[in-house]
C-alpha cells in the first residue's frame, strides 16, 4: 500500500501522477471496445483516457502520464505495432498490453522485440486482462 504522504509524484517536468488512481491509456477504433475495456478497468478503480487511433494516442501521451498503454493491432492511420515502437522511442520503459484478433506469428514476433509488455488475444477473458493490468 502506498503511504497517504507520497499519493503524488512529479515526473517528467511538470506532469504528476496521482499514484492512487493510476492511468491508463486505451487504445482501438472500436467504440465498443473502448468503452467495454474503460468501465472493466475503472471499476478496479483505473483512471482512463481513450483514443481512436495510434495517432490520437501520441497526442495524449505527450500531455500526461500513463503506468500502461493497451492498444489494439489494427487501426487506421498508426496501427498498435507502429504505436509500440514510438512509444519505446520516445517513453522508453511504459508497458505496452497489445490486444488484437488480428495478430500473426510474424507480427507477434515483431510486437516482442519492439519490447511489447504482454499480447492478448480478442475475445479477451477479463480475470487474464486484469492479472496482466495488474502486474504491470
Amino acid at each position: 500500500m502506498i503511504d497517504a504522504s507520497l499519493t503524488r509524484a512529479r515526473l517528467s517536468g511538470t506532469k504528476e501522477i496521482d499514484m492512487q488512481r493510476m492511468r491508463l491509456l486505451i487504445v482501438d477504433d472500436n467504440e465498443d471496445i473502448r468503452n467495454i475495456l474503460h468501465h472493466l478497468l475503472q471499476s478496479k478503480g483505473y483512471e482512463i483516457d481513450e483514443a481512436c487511433d495510434g495517432v490520437e494516442a501520441l497526442t495524449l501521451l505527450q500531455r500526461h502520464v500513463y503506468v500502461l498503454v493497451i492498444t489494439d493491432y489494427r487501426m487506421p492511420r498508426l496501427n498498435g505495432l507502429a504505436l509500440l515502437a514510438l512509444i519505446q522511442e520516445r517513453w522508453k520503459g511504459l508497458p505496452v498490453l497489445l490486444i488484437s484478433s488480428y495478430l500473426s506469428q510474424e507480427h507477434e514476433d515483431l510486437a516482442r522485440r519492439y519490447g511489447v509488455y504482454a499480447i492478448l488475444r480478442k475475445p479477451l477473458d477479463h480475470m487474464r486482462l486484469f492479472e496482466t493490468v495488474t502486474a504491470a
